[in-house]
C-alpha cells in the first residue's frame, strides 16, 4: 500500500497499490478498483514518480506514473480523517520498499507542472 485514506466513517477511502502484478487505483463508491488491470506493475529495484490528483470542480481522480497520464475516473471525496503513508488504515498491509518523499498539494496540478516535477525529482 503506497498510501490510503480512512473514509467517511472510517470506511476504506481512496487508495493505491500493487496487487497481483497490476497498479490498483481505487477511486470509486464501491469497492470497484477504477483503475484495476489497467497497467503493468512497474519494474522491481526501480524508482517511481506516482501522483494521483483529485479534482474536487469535476470529482475526478486521476493516475500518472513517472509523468504519463495512466487514467482519469470519477471518485468518491477523500475526507476521511486520515492520510496513511506506506500502509492501508489501520490493517496490516504495509508498504515494502522505500519511500522517497511524499507532497500534498492543496491545488489540482497539470500534466504539465506534473511532468516538470517528475523530471526534477529524478
Amino acid at each position: 500500500m503506497l498510501w490510503s485514506f480512512d473514509g467517511p466513517n472510517y470506511s476504506a477511502g481512496p487508495d493505491l497499490y500493487p496487487y497481483a502484478n497490476k497498479i490498483h487505483l481505487n477511486v470509486g463508491d464501491g469497492a470497484a478498483n477504477s483503475f484495476a488491470n489497467l497497467i503493468a506493475y512497474p519494474s522491481l529495484n526501480v524508482w517511481h514518480h506516482y501522483v494521483v490528483v483529485f479534482n474536487q470542480l469535476t470529482n475526478l481522480g486521476t493516475l500518472y506514473i513517472d509523468g504519463n497520464l495512466i487514467g482519469t475516473s470519477i471518485y468518491r471525496n477523500p475526507m476521511g480523517p486520515n492520510l496513511y503513508i506506506g500502509k492501508y488504515d489501520n490493517s496490516g498491509y504495509f508498504w515494502y520498499g522505500s519511500i522517497k518523499s511524499v507532497k500534498v498539494y492543496n491545488r489540482v496540478l497539470s500534466a504539465t507542472e506534473i511532468l516538470q516535477k517528475y523530471n526534477e525529482s529524478k
